[in-house]
């Protein structure tokens, strides 16, 4: 766990695994990358999915906040 939040440096931030000998590091936010990325191609689906079905998403609602606009 991560204690000292107010220094911590996310540009720089390394994840690094290891296996045996071997270890490979990558950049902190590669680590979000894949789970944002999945999560925003299932919103897509359901979209879709709900287009098709004749039940689209209603245009008046707020994305940001999730209250329907007058």
């Amino acid at each position: 766990a991560i204690k000292d939040y107010e220094n911590l440096d996310m540009e720089n931030m390394k994840i690094t695994f290891r296996r045996g000998e071997n270890t490979s590091s990558y950049p902190f936010w590669n680590l979000l990358n894949g789970p944002l990325a999945d999560a925003m191609w299932h919103t897509g689906q359901v979209v879709s999915h709900r287009r098709s079905s004749g039940n689209p998403f209603d245009s008046t609602v707020s994305l940001f906040s999730g209250k329907k606009r007058k």
